[in-house]
């Protein structure tokens, strides 16, 4: 979508809490620019291509759990996460008025949960989770002479689906992780804005609370006590619209500490 000429934010912008303040999702609800038009036909086979792509795979992670040794345990890390997308920047652009917008800027979140590992070889296993996440982006614009700084986050429910590529060693087994996560939006997304002194916040319902994201990563285990530690290093990057027609994304690095039973 293209973005419209810049306008000032509405003086009260601090003060409604009801306000929803999603870059794409305020351009998309303004009275001031014309909707969204509807995804092309381009853009459709685009996504069912993107869509063909993660169920193939779901394929092989799942393929290899019926012939395998399972082990299991729990895992927290932390979410380091940020928005993109044509439609995102494009926000971030119409609100600010000074040329120093920052679209990509760092939203802190985390998850837990627990994890199998279905061990076909010493070469290859399926990694399955369940993690509940609450990831997020941010961004800053200055507007009217005022600096301010935005976020926004979701809690979410995950079932990462990955495949491990492993490398055994004499200390512990390092492994290269690819796969994908489908994942649920739960309740509303949360917004926070903040100028100097002044904070609001507020919730928007998403228009689907069903997501797709690819992960791709690397980690490490060894063995730690009667178990098996696990650190992983990820990144994750959402395939569907939360909102209708706003090609908005979010990504995440992220850390993970495991700890396993012994097989």
């Amino acid at each position: 979508m293209r973005a419209p000429a810049r306008e000032k934010l509405p003086d009260n912008i601090l003060n409604n809490h009801k306000r929803p303040f999603s870059p794409g999702r305020w351009l998309y609800e303004s009275s001031l620019v014309p909707k969204p038009f509807s995804t092309d036909n381009k853009e459709k086979e685009t996504m069912m291509k993107r869509l063909i792509t993660v169920l193939l795979i779901l394929c092989i992670p799942l393929g290899l759990v019926f012939s395998a040794e399972v082990f299991g345990g729990a895992k927290a890390g932390a979410a380091f996460g940020w928005g993109s997308g044509s439609d995102w920047v494009d926000g971030v652009n119409f609100l600010d008025d000074a040329g120093r917008g920052q679209p990509t800027k760092v939203r802190f979140g985390g998850s837990f949960g627990g994890y199998l590992v279905f061990e076909a070889s010493a070469n290859f296993a399926a990694q399955i989770e369940i993690l509940y996440s609450s990831l997020g982006a941010g961004f800053s614009v200055t507007n009217s002479g005022a600096d301010i700084d935005a976020k926004q986050w979701a809690n979410l429910l995950q079932w990462p689906l990955l495949l491990r590529i492993q490398s055994p060693s004499q200390n512990g087994v390092i492994y290269a992780l690819i796969g994908a996560s489908p994942m649920v939006i739960l309740g509303d997304i949360h917004t926070e804005v903040q100028s100097g002194s002044s904070t609001a916040g507020g919730t928007v319902t998403p228009d689907n609370t069903f997501n797709l994201a690819i992960i791709t990563g690397a980690g490490y285990a060894f063995s730690l006590g009667p178990g098996r530690l696990d650190i992983e290093l990820r990144f994750l990057h959402t395939m569907l619209d939360i909102f209708k027609n706003d090609n908005s994304r979010l990504n995440s690095i992220d850390t993970f500490f495991g700890y396993s039973v012994s097989q």
